[in-house]
């Protein structure tokens, strides 16, 4: 059975959710687009690469669909991050995140750091 690392947490919105096994410099192994669809509904994102998946599950409200980003990254220790972010100059998120979990499957689990880092929009001017 492989280790599996989560976090749950609930936010006014989310602009990038990073799980990190270790910060280092880092190779590319995958980036890619997909949409958060708002509605309510809880929907996966998958990527999977070298042995190792990033799992992103989430329910949101309001906007519309919004393009985001999953990046997979291994350092020169092959120590792997996953992060799931807007594309970089992309405007903020207008979503509701009413709940969302991130998970790393594959390999060994020796630790890990999880960074949230959030940007708050103010509701009236």
């Amino acid at each position: 059975m492989r280790p599996a690392v989560a976090t749950k947490v609930m936010f006014m919105t989310l602009s990038t959710l990073l799980l990190l096994l270790k910060t280092s410099m880092c190779k590319l192994l995958v980036s890619e687009s997909f949409f958060v669809s708002p509605g309510g509904h809880t929907n996966s994102h998958v990527e999977k690469s070298s042995g190792f998946a990033c799992e992103f599950t989430y329910a949101c409200q309001g906007g519309t669909n919004e393009e985001w980003v999953m990046t997979m990254q291994e350092d020169e220790e092959h120590h792997f991050s996953c992060s799931v972010s807007r594309p970089e100059h992309s405007p903020t998120s207008y979503l509701f995140f009413q709940h969302f979990e991130m998970a790393i499957t594959g390999g060994h689990l020796k630790g890990a750091v999880v960074l949230v880092l959030l940007l708050h929009l103010p509701f009236c001017n």
